[in-house]
């Protein structure tokens, strides 16, 4: 690179590692963001493999951080501070939230303008759901008990970002055909939406469609 960054920001401790190997390399200082930790796991008693060894990384990953960003006091105190490390005066807590998006250029249109497309009545509520299509996001969970719940049928459309289906590979590729598999059950014709591709502004508009409520 002609020009190194200023700061680096590892989510994970596993980006972390990859993190502090730069730092010492090219001195760029690292921030890090933990997600999910593995004290906490090991405190609700889940058994996965690995699981002392992520603890590990964790704990240097918040010793070697120049600074840690959560979210919330209960990760800044009780999560964080469980590592044993000295951390507080490198813990930033910043409240969650979405940034304003521009709107759209005039004239184009998202999702949220073509739900007719998909919906027989598309000026009912919708419920929406954006995640990657992995297995752990449970998204067939949630397209089950849409499908299993006639009444909330009646009171709303469905509507699932799924990522870009024309870039899946491996598991999401199998997440998007069952997805797709419960999707074309004759029952839930004109509920359901599944676009194949969106953008920012596709996920802003439908936010704020959602948003709406009743």
């Amino acid at each position: 690179m002609p020009r190194l960054p200023h700061v680096i920001h590892a989510h994970f401790a596993d980006a972390a590692a990859v993190a502090g190997i730069a730092e010492a390399r090219f001195g760029v200082a690292f921030i890090y963001t933990p997600h999910a930790l593995g004290i906490d796991k090991r405190a609700q008693g889940i058994a996965c493999d690995g699981l002392e060894a992520r603890i590990a990384a964790e704990r240097a990953a918040i010793a070697g951080a120049a600074g840690i960003v959560v979210s919330t006091r209960d990760e800044a105190e009780r999560q964080v501070g469980g590592y044993g490390v000295a951390a507080e005066a490198r813990i930033h807590r910043l409240a969650p939230g979405v940034p304003r998006a521009e709107p759209a250029a005039a004239g184009a249109t998202t999702i949220a303008d073509r739900l007719v497309d998909w919906f027989d009545r598309p000026e009912l509520p919708i419920v929406l759901a954006i995640a990657r299509p992995v297995a752990k996001k449970n998204l067939a969970g949630l397209l089950r008990a849409y499908a299993g719940d006639p009444a909330l049928q009646a009171r709303a459309n469905l509507v699932i970002l799924a990522g870009q289906h024309d870039h899946a590979a491996g598991e999401e590729r199998a997440v998007l055909a069952e997805l797709h598999a419960l999707a074309a059950d004759p029952a839930l014709a004109g509920r359901v939406a599944l676009p194949a591709r969106h953008d920012p502004a596709d996920v802003a508009a439908l936010y704020a469609r959602a948003a709406q409520g009743a």
